[in-house]
């Protein structure tokens, strides 16, 4: 799969930034990184240091490694608003992150499911797929196969989406739940 460029290198640093603050949570935590690689069903500890160096994850494998660490992932969109529409998956959404004890790792897929809907329905109410998809290198139906599909979707992809739109996305930690499974020290 080809990994989008940034359009704005405030999106690089911000996921260099964020990939220390995960091995800080790690080291705050006393997880070694063999620990967590079991934890994270890797075959060895390079798997968690590959990680923790590269900055190119899906945004299912960040949010499985943060919840590893008691951790969990928001997006937050800057300079974008969300249209006030009758989008239906919009209120799937919303009515599930209602629901209590949810499985942390459904919550986690639907959190992500939501952000890319949020920026298809800012994209619909902006521009057509054509426009977009010429603004970021791909054709109209590649546009709409990412918004229909977002399993799988890479952080540097929602954050270029979201510059595309003429605004920014970041990704940050909270600490998750009581709930949620983190690794014993």
């Amino acid at each position: 799969m080809r990994v989008p460029e940034d359009l704005h290198p405030d999106d690089t640093t911000h996921r260099h930034h964020l990939a220390a603050q995960l091995h800080a949570a790690r080291d705050a935590a006393g997880i070694s990184a063999g620990r967590l690689a079991v934890a994270l069903g890797y075959r060895d500890h390079s798997g968690v240091r590959q990680m923790e160096r590269r900055h190119a994850w899906q945004a299912a494998t960040l949010q499985r490694w943060a919840r590893a660490l008691g951790q969990q992932v928001t997006f937050t969109l800057h300079d974008l608003t969300v249209p006030n529409d009758a989008d239906t998956l919009a209120h799937i959404y919303t009515a599930t992150l209602a629901t209590q004890d949810l499985d942390p790792v459904y919550v986690d897929l639907v959190v992500v499911r939501q952000a890319v809907n949020d920026l298809a329905r800012i994209r619909r109410h902006l521009m057509g797929a054509p426009e977009f998809g010429r603004r970021v290198d791909l054709d109209a139906t590649s546009v709409l196969w990412r918004e229909a599909n977002p399993d799988g979707v890479r952080i540097s992809v929602l954050q270029q989406t979201a510059r595309a739109l003429g605004g920014a996305l970041t990704v940050g930690l909270t600490p998750a739940p009581a709930r949620a499974e983190t690794v014993a020290a």
